[in-house]
């Protein structure tokens, strides 16, 4: 890859930017076509509402479509993400080795992608059982910006507020749950030796292209 130490970074950066462009574009140009009393009334199926106002009786079945591909794409990123970091792990004896198991045709870790796709259908269907969908981006967002502050500890270890950013019993689980499991592998596979912990840390430096 040309300029390879630059090159990602700024495509990152471009991402963010060009998505947030997106929804800011989307977000005003849905207030405009509705007014502020229908986006409430129907705040649980506002794209069907906005077709048809937008392309009366075709527009509303095309956002629906959208959306159905848009979430497929969702889906299959995060599959891609996770299943790669549960991949890494594996090959470096911090989960179990089965994860890190290939295909041989395809090269891909096949039963980390079955791992994943099983626990997110759980996760969904569970999450009918939570409230909106409004409720569920919120705790999800609360329960994750709980398990950064944990992660970045050396800077909010000392004030609790920030560790713990909401009381709500949903949050305290998925938040503090997530972690607690976590730490069941991290105990289990530090106590057996793994060479992973034994490394120096290499956040901020670049590792020398023999050491990828």
């Amino acid at each position: 890859m040309k300029d390879s130490k630059r090159s990602a970074g700024i495509g990152g950066i471009l991402g963010v930017i060009i998505v947030f462009a997106l929804y800011e574009v989307f977000t005003v140009a849905t207030n405009l076509a509705m007014p502020a009393r229908e986006i409430e009334a129907n705040s649980g199926d506002v794209l069907a509402v906005l077709g048809q106002e937008v392309w009366h009786g075709v527009g509303g079945k095309l956002l629906v479509i959208a959306v159905m591909l848009s979430t497929i794409a969702t889906l299959e990123t995060t599959l891609i993400q996770v299943t790669r970091s549960l991949f890494a792990m594996s090959r470096e004896k911090t989960l179990p080795e089965f994860l890190g198991r290939i295909l041989p045709v395809r090269q891909t870790p096949w039963l980390a992608t079955i791992a994943v796709a099983v626990v997110s259908l759980g996760l969904f269907i569970g999450s009918n059982y939570v409230g909106s969908v409004g409720t569920i981006l919120t705790d999800a967002i609360d329960a994750i910006g709980m398990q950064i502050c944990v992660y970045r500890r050396g800077l909010h270890v000392l004030d609790p507020r920030r560790v713990h950013p909401s009381d709500g019993a949903v949050v305290d689980w998925f938040g503090v749950g997530g972690l607690a499991i976590g730490f069941i592998p991290l105990v289990i596979y530090w106590v057996k030796g793994s060479p992973y912990f034994k490394q120096k840390p290499t956040l901020g430096s670049v590792l020398p292209a023999d050491a990828v």
